[in-house]
C-alpha cells in the first residue's frame, strides 16, 4: 500500500488488517467516519508507535485492493479443473512454508481458525472465537435452555390444573375433599385450585388424606 504517495513496508499482520479495509474501501462503511476511526485506532495498535502510517488519509489501500480484484477475476476464468489443481498446489506449499502476509487470513481459516473481518457497524476487526468464548455461549444457551424447559413445566401444569377444574368442578362442590387429595399427592399448592373465599369455605377438607379418592 502506500503513503503520501510512497510505498509502506507492512508485517503480514499488519498488511492482513489493511486487506481487510482495502477490500470495503468502496462501500458505505467505509466512508462513516466513526467506522474509519475505529479501524485505524485498532491498526495503530497493531502498527505500533514508531510506525511511518500515523494517519488515515494519506494512506491509499488501492495497490491491495487492486490485486484482491485480481485474484478474484484470475479464478474466476480458470476452469473447475484449474481451480481443482490450484487449490491443491496451495495446500501443498502451505504444508511446507507459512504463507505470505495476504495468504495468511486464508491459511488460518484452513487451521481451524476464524478469519478476521472488520464489524460493518463500527470498523473494528471482528474478535476470534476463542475456547472461553465458547464455555461462555454454551452457558447462556444451557440457561436459555433451562428457561424454557421450566416454561414448559409450567404451561402444562397451568393445562393440566385447568382440565382438572373443569372436570372436577362439579363434583369440587359436592366433595371438595377430591380436589384436596389431587393437589396433596401431586404436591399443588391448593391455592392453584381454591381462591381464597373457597379455601375459606372448605377450610374442613384441608386434613384430608391424599390417598383417598
Amino acid at each position: 500500500m502506500l503513503y503520501n504517495g510512497k510505498q509502506v513496508e507492512l508485517t503480514p499482520e499488519q498488511e492482513e488488517v489493511a486487506t481487510m479495509f482495502a477490500v470495503m474501501k468502496d462501500t458505505e462503511f467505509a466512508a462513516k467516519p466513526k467506522f474509519i476511526e475505529n479501524f485505524m485506532k485498532d491498526w495503530r495498535v497493531i502498527l505500533g508507535k514508531e510506525h511511518l502510517i500515523k494517519k488515515f488519509h494519506p494512506c491509499d489501500f488501492t495497490p491491495i485492493y487492486d490485486w484482491h480484484q485480481n485474484e478474484k477475476d484470475k479464478k474466476k476464468q480458470l476452469s473447475a479443473q484449474e481451480r481443482k489443481a490450484l487449490k491443491e498446489e496451495k495446500l501443498k506449499q502451505e504444508e511446507r512454508v507459512e504463507p505470505p502476509g495476504l495468504e495468511t487470513n486464508l491459511h488460518g481459516v484452513r487451521k481451524g481458525k476464524a478469519p478476521l473481518q472488520l464489524d460493518a457497524d463500527d470498523g473494528k476487526p471482528k474478535k476470534k472465537f476463542t475456547p472461553e468464548m465458547y464455555d461462555r455461549l454454551q452457558k447462556k444457551i444451557n440457561l436459555t435452555l433451562d428457561k424454557i424447559e421450566k416454561t414448559q413445566r409450567d404451561m402444562d401444569l397451568k393445562k393440566e390444573l385447568k382440565t382438572t377444574a373443569l372436570g372436577t368442578s362439579k363434583t369440587n362442590y359436592l366433595d371438595p375433599r377430591i380436589s384436596v387429595a389431587w393437589c396433596k399427592r401431586h404436591e399443588v399448592p391448593i391455592e392453584k385450585i381454591f381462591n381464597k373465599s373457597l379455601l375459606a369455605k372448605f377450610a374442613w377438607t384441608m386434613d384430608v388424606d391424599p390417598d383417598s379418592d
